[in-house]
């Protein structure tokens, strides 16, 4: 997306203000942003108008979760299984190949 916009609008100040929007954190910053790309220049507000802001800019980025797995570092979810801690004082190659048994099932 910014390098159409750059190559649509040349000026360092507008891309400036379209880098400020991206990554304004509230919607309230945003739309005081966008006012100011509105102020100079009417085109690259109408042309960021165009694409929606949930796909650019932070302020509208969702802050739900992607998936539904409660833990994702999977060392927490190693740590967290049973079986694994009680291998976990076997010699290493068998808990390396209980660990790979694990993680295919």
């Amino acid at each position: 997306m910014y390098a159409n916009f750059k190559k649509k609008f040349k000026d360092d100040i507008i891309r400036g203000k379209m880098w400020k929007a991206a990554r304004s954190t509230t919607v309230d910053d945003f739309q005081i942003c966008m006012a100011e790309i509105k102020k100079l220049n009417e085109k690259a507000c109408k042309w960021l108008n165009e694409i929606s802001p949930n796909q650019w800019s932070k302020s509208y980025f969702s802050v739900y979760p992607k998936c539904d797995m409660t833990l994702n570092n999977m060392c927490e979810i190693v740590n967290g299984d049973r079986e694994v801690l009680e291998a976990r004082s076997s010699p290493i190659y068998s808990l390396l190949e209980m660990l790979c048994i694990k993680i295919m099932n």
